[in-house]
């Protein structure tokens, strides 16, 4: 038996600039688990052996740039 190939078609009567925005903010909602851990990852790696030998923790300024970008 043959197999049918599907045809798909959408109606999109938005502008192509609002249609990229939303897909843009569908994407990032369902990635914002990936990349906070992606960020805490990297963040860990940068820290990791990253003390001074007074105790004092190096790295603390660079992994705190990443905070802000977290999107909630």
């Amino acid at each position: 038996m043959k197999k049918q190939k599907l045809n798909y078609r959408f109606h999109n009567p938005n502008p192509a600039d609002v249609t990229a925005d939303y897909i843009l903010k569908v994407f990032m909602e369902v990635n914002e688990k990936k990349v906070e851990q992606a960020v805490k990852t990297a963040a860990d790696q940068l820290n990791y052996g990253a003390e001074s030998e007074d105790g004092r923790d190096r790295m603390h300024e660079k992994s705190c740039l990443f905070a802000p970008y977290i999107i909630r």
